[in-house]
């Protein structure tokens, strides 16, 4: 008989077990400096350790979102990615 494997191929589903480690991670505290160091990443997270994921995700979901504007450094020549420049200095009126 065949394995079978779990495959997790929602994109939300793979977030929970990362919100969940990260809440793992918080009563850790062997893991206390290795969150100072990453503390500037998970800001707009907030408060993991006292939230259930589903209430999280409703308030958060806007951070994984494929709509996000990036600042980049260098133009990708891959051919399903757009880079954009605006102008930020241009008067309006």
């Amino acid at each position: 008989m065949a394995k079978r494997y779990w495959q997790i191929k929602s994109r939300r589903q793979h977030i929970r077990l990362w919100f969940e480690f990260l809440k793992l991670a918080h009563a850790d505290p062997s893991l206390a400096e290795n969150l100072k160091k990453s503390a500037e990443f998970y800001e707009p997270w907030g408060d993991v350790t006292s939230t259930l994921f589903d209430s999280w995700w409703k308030e958060h979901k806007h951070l994984f979102g494929d709509d996000r504007v990036m600042e980049v450094s260098t133009i990708s020549k891959h051919p399903n990615i757009l880079t954009l420049q605006v102008p930020l200095n241009v008067n309006r009126h």
